[in-house]
């Protein structure tokens, strides 16, 4: 379910690499889609805009589920994105609740408007280099809802990267300033 616009015009799916066309193909990171502007961009603004259903990337937890979603992943060949808008739009009944569930963005700043079941988040300004706008969304649980198998070793290497390797690397600092000053 994916559709790319150049200046509000469809583009036509296919890898023909013909200009107004775009592929879509799977890769071991994911998805990639490559678009072919309708004409030259030299120097010049264009809107680009992709629309797509985003599966599997909820994660499910008694307080709250959650989507949480690179919408700008790293990996944008250092090319600039001068201005981004991520529109979440989640079903009636599980928009966040004021004070209970968070909105958060990563990577570049940005600010978040939430207006009952739509959330919008925009980077503060452009985005350069390789850096990146991610979204989480929590939202009240469906206890209906199950969560997916990766969810559990995602879950483990989270903990482990935000409380363990904080303190190994304190500790690995600390055993090489003894061992720098002791050695001589």
């Amino acid at each position: 379910n994916i559709q790319v616009y150049d200046n509000d015009h469809p583009l036509r799916q296919g890898c023909s690499e013909q200009p107004g066309t775009y592929c879509v193909r799977t890769t071991t990171d994911g998805r990639e889609i490559r678009y072919y502007f309708t004409q030259p961009v030299t120097n010049n603004n264009r809107i680009i805009r992709i629309e797509y259903t985003v599966l599997g990337a909820l994660r499910i937890y008694d307080g709250g589920d959650q989507l949480w979603w690179a919408a700008i992943p790293s990996d944008h060949f250092g090319y600039t994105i001068g201005s981004s808008t991520v529109t979440v739009q989640m079903p009636a009944g599980f928009g966040p609740r004021e004070g209970v569930d968070p909105v958060e963005v990563y990577g570049v700043p940005g600010s978040v408007q939430v207006n009952g079941t739509t959330i919008v988040a925009m980077p503060n300004g452009a985005i350069e280099g390789n850096g990146s706008f991610e979204i989480r969304v929590q939202y009240p649980h469906d206890p209906n809802a199950t969560s997916p198998r990766w969810q559990s070793s995602f879950d483990t290497q989270r903990e482990f990267d935000e409380n363990a390797r904080p303190l190994l690397d304190i500790s690995a600092l600390a055993l090489t300033v003894l061992i720098g000053i002791g050695g001589p």
